[in-house]
């Protein structure tokens, strides 16, 4: 269909049998798998990349969830939600906190959560997409 220096294959794709994916409903329960993380010591957080399972996931997004570390800046009632939100995660996951490192041990993993739905950005810029309300 094409070689490696020829992008004149997109005249080739049909992209009118596209299906834009659906969010699960709000409240959704169910169990989701790992299959991406990305640590960022900068920004002070690990990244997932979740997929529900038990759906048709091709029609589905997957998830994007954020864990926040505390950084020196943040307040002490901060600090705490962050680290009480960082507890409950490794807890779910079973995941001790010495063990966690970069994050990759989770990828594979599977968790059961409450899935919540986040509405569009006010610009219109992103979106509504779902979010994770609860690990369980």
């Amino acid at each position: 269909m094409t070689d490696d220096n020829n992008y004149s294959f997109m005249a080739e794709v049909n992209l009118d049998d596209a299906v834009e994916p659906e969010l699960l409903e709000e409240g959704w329960e169910g169990e989701v798998r790992v299959t991406e993380v990305e640590a960022s010591a900068e920004k002070n957080y690990l990244r997932l990349a979740l997929e529900p399972q038990g759906v048709e996931n091709g029609e589905f997004r997957s998830i994007r969830h954020l864990v926040f570390y505390p950084k020196l800046a943040d307040g002490a009632v901060k600090v705490n939600n962050k680290k009480i939100a960082i507890k409950n995660f490794l807890k779910a996951f079973g995941v001790e906190q010495s063990d966690l490192g970069d994050g990759q041990c989770l990828v594979g993993s599977t968790v059961p959560v409450i899935v919540g739905i986040e509405p569009p950005s006010e610009d219109g810029k992103w979106p509504s997409k779902n979010k994770i309300n609860r690990f369980l």
